[in-house]
């Protein structure tokens, strides 16, 4: 489960793609959620400008659906994107596992789910990127589906 976007021209940047990731991070664990699933991995992939290639980059963690857990992985693998200027940028949830099949570690914070499903409400109550992890609310309200060519979008992601 996953999501990418071709940046503008005034996006390609390292700093600019991130922030592009982080709203697409947040985008595909709402879907996560809503679908009733927990990952155990996330993977990051760039295509470079220039016919520079691609880059991907992924981690493992135990089974969670935690925007805060998925946040930190996601800037553990950031640190390691090279100096490039970044054309195409995408995340994707993997190793999914339905919630009927989750198996909680005994060390999982679900105080930090908690907070995240309580986040999810109110988003859907006063409207998308009201409130959020981090991210400006500006930022967070353009969280809308472009195009998709292996699903059909639910209503509630535009």
């Amino acid at each position: 489960m996953g999501h990418e976007h071709v940046l503008a021209p005034e996006q390609r940047s390292l700093d600019k793609a991130k922030t592009v990731l982080q709203e697409l991070l947040i985008k595909v664990a709402l879907r996560l959620r809503q679908e009733n699933l927990y990952c155990q991995r996330l993977v990051v992939n760039v295509k470079w400008t220039n016919d520079e290639g691609y880059w991907s980059e992924d981690r493992t963690f135990t089974e969670s659906q935690d925007n805060l857990l998925l946040g930190r992985v996601f800037l553990e693998i950031w640190k390691k994107a090279p100096k490039k200027k970044p054309l195409r940028v995408g995340v994707s949830l993997t190793d999914l596992v339905y919630a009927s099949q989750h198996q909680a570690d005994l060390f999982d914070k679900p105080q930090n789910e908690t907070l995240t499903k309580a986040i999810d409400v109110l988003n859907e109550k006063f409207g998308k990127g009201s409130v959020g992890f981090g991210l400006a609310t500006s930022s967070a309200k353009k969280l809308t589906s472009k195009i998709a060519f292996q699903r059909v979008p639910d209503l509630s992601e535009f």
